[in-house]
């Protein structure tokens, strides 16, 4: 395996990258759904996954990236790969809630994109260390709201 990476980071990042990949496949799935739908799409299916992967695994798997970062955070090509697919995520989740709040400002549009990533990431935390699925449906509940409302129009 260091064969292909000489360093530890060298494969985090790969892994990074290739969850990143992953993800960004798997919104494909939504390229046809409005705004609302593509948001609330990629977390039920994420959702799903999670509890999937718990009903096989006996526990909840979390965020690959924030395991990521939390073992190796001092790394700057771990924190550029994440910081990577943050930014990717957040134009992502940007697009979507153009369609639904045209009216928003682009620097506000940024705020509440990342507002849904804080509560996806912080669901899936919690969801790990409690082993149990109800903080997602919770994080699915906010996201929905925070997609309804127009913070600072």
């Amino acid at each position: 395996l260091y064969h292909y990476f000489p360093q530890k980071a060298d494969l985090a990042v790969a892994v990074i990258d290739g969850n990143s990949a992953a993800v960004f496949d798997l919104l494909k799935d939504f390229a046809e759904r409005d705004g609302r739908g593509r948001v609330l799409g990629y977390y039920d299916a994420m959702v799903a996954h999670q509890t999937e992967f718990a009903r096989q695994n006996g526990e909840w798997p979390g965020c690959p990236f924030g395991k990521m970062v939390a073992t190796g955070g001092e790394e700057p090509a771990l924190r550029d790969a994440v910081e990577r697919w943050l930014e990717d995520m957040t134009g992502y989740l940007q697009e979507a809630l153009r369609e639904i709040h045209a009216d928003l400002r682009p620097a506000r549009l940024r705020a509440l994109a990342r507002q849904l990533l804080m509560t996806w990431q912080g669901a899936l935390l919690l969801s790990q260390a409690t082993n149990d699925s109800q903080p997602l449906r919770h994080g699915r509940s906010i996201t929905a709201r925070l997609l309804e409302e127009t913070p600072g129009a």
